[in-house]
């Protein structure tokens, strides 16, 4: 009697971590998937499109930007190989994030709010059409203005170039299929 009744409780057992097992594993495989596929397809080159704005440093910090977040994917490709994504800064903005009063100039901006949009889309071999594309994507980076115009100068270069180093790597994880928002406030 007394095997019979560990042979039961043993079965019971058995019978209870076999459904937690079947419920994990079913939990586990939700179905999520990403948008633009699983991020294990062919690896990607950075290219950039004819531009719209005057600061070259800004089209290079963009690249740069994607090029440093495919790197981190494992996604990048090295050369200017197929397929690519190609990246177009399509404009530079900035608006003033606070104000003072000088009694000797009037008015003053104390602070600046300097934005980059850029868009992409890749381009998977030569004469194809164009796919996944990003949309535009707008990164802001702010800044404090001082009384010296030389210091202002550089600060606002610098703001610039971190502003597209970001819109490059948000490019990438929109191309990679990870959730980016489009958009960040000014």
């Amino acid at each position: 009697m007394e095997n019979l009744l560990f042979h039961v409780k043993h079965s019971h057992l058995t019978y209870r971590v076999s459904w937690i097992f079947l419920f994990l594993s079913s939990a586990a495989a939700c179905g999520y998937a990403p948008k633009y596929g699983s991020g294990r397809e062919a690896r990607l080159s950075v290219s950039p499109s004819p531009h719209r704005v005057a600061e070259l440093d800004v089209v290079d910090a963009t690249l740069d930007g994607a090029r440093s977040e495919l790197s981190r994917a494992g996604a990048l490709s090295p050369g200017a190989g197929y397929p690519r994504l190609v990246i177009e800064v399509v404009r530079s903005d900035e608006v003033s994030t606070g104000i003072a009063l000088s009694p000797d100039a009037g008015p003053l901006a104390r602070g600046s709010g300097v934005a980059v949009v850029a868009r992409g889309w890749v381009i998977p071999a030569p004469g194809a059409s164009s796919e996944r594309d990003t949309g535009d994507i707008r990164r802001i980076e702010h800044v404090s203005s001082h009384t010296d115009p030389r210091f202002d100068a550089a600060h606002y270069r610098e703001a610039l170039r971190v502003a597209a180093k970001a819109a490059g790597r948000a490019l990438a994880r929109r191309v990679l299929g990870e959730p980016e928002p489009a958009d960040e406030p000014l």
